[in-house]
């Protein structure tokens, strides 16, 4: 919602705390949020954290964007 990548889906990959998370996405980088830089959809994506960027990426491409068609 807010920030340099606003508009575009990433994935949460771990909970720090209450107010930061770190995700992954298609076209952003393994990174550490505030949650209210995010805005939740209900579809779920199942990942562990020590998944790779890459598989990220290749299971985000797959499970989400075919959906979302970005």
């Amino acid at each position: 919602m807010r920030g340099k990548y606003a508009g575009e889906y990433c994935v949460i990959v771990e909970r720090l705390d209450k107010n930061f998370v770190v995700v992954d996405g298609d076209k952003i980088k393994r990174k550490k949020v505030n949650i209210l830089h995010l805005e939740p959809l209900p579809d779920v994506i199942k990942i562990k954290k020590t998944y790779s960027s890459e598989k990220i990426k290749n299971l985000f491409r797959k499970e989400f964007l075919e959906n979302y068609g970005k």
